[in-house]
């Protein structure tokens, strides 16, 4: 099968769509032949900043010389980034060979699997194959009921706790805490960056459990690759991570300073300056307008795009009152918010909003609104930042 049939066949299982439960993955990897089990595991949930944690740990280890795979989601220009080992993402060829594994298994399972499963399986098996030692995963929703949760993770990071996806975690802080403290195990560290009414809730399942919790605090003062004032509070809980783990300093020092992704205040070109970012909730939206104070950047003009589940008005509140001048956009995808919405809600905080609903011509409004000695800031959904990067083609056409 070739890799377009098989991304095909994926998305037709439902990108979005996520029904949580453990009993169809842990049917799906024991008919693979418990490939969890012939490598240790790292398990990176959180409200913002799991796949940078997810890469700095991922890295930190490469470092000290251990192979390790490293599994994250969403992806932005490329379904082969979700799976890596030591750097290096998984191939076509290797995406066409796990998906013919596991569908082979999958189509005799009475219960049908998700797109996440199915992609959490493929992951589980490559790793297996290619003979990880570590395997760094980054948790799809949640931790508790998330595909992910079937390993035993030596350790487990829970990077922050925010409002989100509040009709399938639940409405308060302590409630979305209950569901990714689902990652702690006992006896085994878990490392955390939370604050208030999620760390407090954090303190009393872990003792419950009998997990040994780290609240670090602070940031990493070393060199890091990705920019961002928040990228050295991930850093320092990857930091702190690596040392529960025994790995040393040089090693995460090293490790830390190769970890990159894309989309996080990404430079993408110059003259105007051009900033992709994936904040995608009003808390993560919140940092970069933090950072994006703190840069004086001149003549920003945000182009922004999300997704309807989203508390888009919250996230505009944030980023728009920064701004010369906002545009909005509409992605090709069920799931987006319309523009014309997300105009009426950018124009209580900014006066000059322009809607342009196809995402590439929103770019090229934006740059032209801002000039040569501008930036332009692409934000507000990965997704849409996938369609303005202009890479992942296949993603958008369905």
């Amino acid at each position: 099968m070739e890799h377009r049939q098989v991304i095909r066949a994926l998305y037709r299982l439902g990108m979005f769509g996520s029904v949580l439960g453990l009993s169809r993955i842990r049917e799906l990897e024991r008919k693979l032949g418990r490939p969890k089990r012939r490598f240790r595991c790292i398990l990176v949930a959180g409200s913002n900043g799991k796949g940078s944690v997810a890469a700095m740990i991922a890295r930190g280890l490469e470092a000290a010389g251990y192979r390790t795979g490293l599994y994250l989601s969403p992806h932005v220009d490329d379904f082969c980034e979700r799976i890596s080992v030591n750097g290096k993402k998984i191939s076509e060829k290797e995406v066409a060979k796990e998906f013919e594994i596991v569908e082979k298994v999958a189509r005799r399972m009475k219960e049908k699997a998700t797109f996440f499963e199915i992609v959490t399986a493929m992951a589980l098996d490559y790793f297996a194959r290619r003979e990880v030692e570590w395997a760094v995963l980054e948790v799809g929703l949640g931790g508790r009921l998330d595909a992910t949760n079937i390993v035993e993770p030596e350790l487990s990071v829970i990077t922050r706790i925010d409002m989100e996806h509040a009709d399938r975690l639940g409405r308060t802080l302590a409630k979305i805490a209950a569901e990714k403290a689902g990652v702690m195990r006992r006896g085994k560290f878990v490392v955390t960056g939370a604050e208030g009414e999620g760390l407090r809730a954090l303190r009393r399942i872990a003792a419950e459990k009998g997990a040994k919790l780290v609240a670090v605090r602070g940031k990493y003062d070393g060199k890091l690759a990705m920019m961002g004032e928040y990228q050295t509070r991930n850093a320092a809980l990857a930091e702190k991570s690596l040392e529960l783990l025994g790995v040393p300093e040089s090693a995460i020092a090293k490790g830390l300073a190769r970890a990159k992704l894309p989309a996080r205040l990404e430079v993408v070109s110059r003259r105007p300056l051009v900033l992709h970012d994936g904040a995608h909730n009003p808390a993560a939206m919140k940092q970069l307008a933090s950072e994006i104070r703190r840069m004086q950047l001149k003549r920003l003009v945000v182009v922004f795009g999300a997704m309807k589940d989203k508390d888009y008005d919250s996230m505009l509140r944030e980023i728009a009152p920064l701004a010369y001048a906002v545009v909005v956009n509409q992605p090709k995808l069920e799931r987006a918010a319309k523009a014309d919405e997300l105009a009426q809600a950018a124009r209580k905080y900014n006066k000059r909003v322009r809607i342009v609903k196809d995402v590439r011509e929103s770019v090229h409004e934006a740059k032209k609104l801002a000039g040569k000695k501008g930036t332009v800031l692409v934000t507000g959904s990965i997704y849409m930042l996938a369609e303005a990067r202009g890479k992942n083609k296949l993603r958008v056409a369905m």
